[in-house]
């Protein structure tokens, strides 16, 4: 049905944005969850901020910190 094509989608989506969150606060494991966020994304934009666009920011700050 389209309702269980939508959810295996929406259920996708969240499993690949765990797993970059995931990547991320292991690499940076020094940071509480709130820091981690904030670091990535200013806090008026998150509440707006859509999925992809807060994933992309998370992994932009995972590759500029990842060699230090």
């Amino acid at each position: 049905t389209i309702f269980g094509e939508y959810r295996d989608e929406l259920y996708k989506r969240i499993e690949k944005a765990i797993n970059t969150l995931r990547t991320v606060w292991y690499a940076n494991s020094d940071l509480r969850l709130g820091q981690l966020i904030l670091a990535v994304v200013n806090e008026d934009k998150l509440f707006y901020m859509e999925d992809g666009a807060l994933m992309k920011a998370i992994e932009e700050f995972y590759l500029a910190n990842k060699e230090k």
